[in-house]
């Protein structure tokens, strides 16, 4: 199709961007479960970091309303986790329907560990990390997880876009 054929056959309240590009490959319903167990497991190693990072201390300098804020924080993330790591693995069709809300969950989770991904790479100081072998074998691992997991998610968000 040249330009003019394809804007002549699309209709009007259909984006043109949707319609040129076809649908990539629909991921199993398996899949789908395995990112809901994903997010169950980062929502269980969530509940560890605490104690490894040693949150009291490390928060112990910050005023109470800050300290506050930062498990608030905390809680929501976890929550998040476990709300979607649980929905995913009983109702994978969540992520699979050609609907509007397939759609805006799949993006809301590519957003959701793209922006983990990037503050990784970028936000982090490394040297703060502690040096421990955990760490080492962690940090490495916790990247592939946040890559991957922004991937499928997006590739479930663009193929779900009514």
């Amino acid at each position: 199709h040249n330009l003019s054929e394809l804007i002549e056959s699309t209709e009007m309240n259909e984006p043109l961007l949707l319609t040129a590009i076809p649908p990539l490959p629909v991921l199993p319903a398996f899949l789908v479960q395995f990112l809901g167990l994903a997010q169950l497991a980062m929502a269980a190693l969530g509940l560890a970091i605490p104690s490894l990072l040693d949150w009291k201390r490390g928060l112990s300098p910050l005023s109470p309303m800050l300290r506050r804020l930062f498990w608030t924080y905390g809680a929501y993330v976890f929550a998040t986790n476990l709300f979607f790591g649980i929905a995913l693995v009983v109702h994978p069709a969540l992520l699979l329907s050609r609907d509007a809300a397939s759609f805006t969950i799949g993006a809301y989770l590519t957003i959701f560990w793209g922006a983990r991904l990037v503050l990784e790479l970028a936000g982090f100081d490394r040297d703060a990390i502690p040096d421990a072998k955990w760490t080492r074998f962690a940090r490495p691992a916790l990247m592939l997880v946040l890559a991957g997991m922004t991937a499928l998610y997006g590739l479930c968000a663009w193929n779900t876009c009514p």
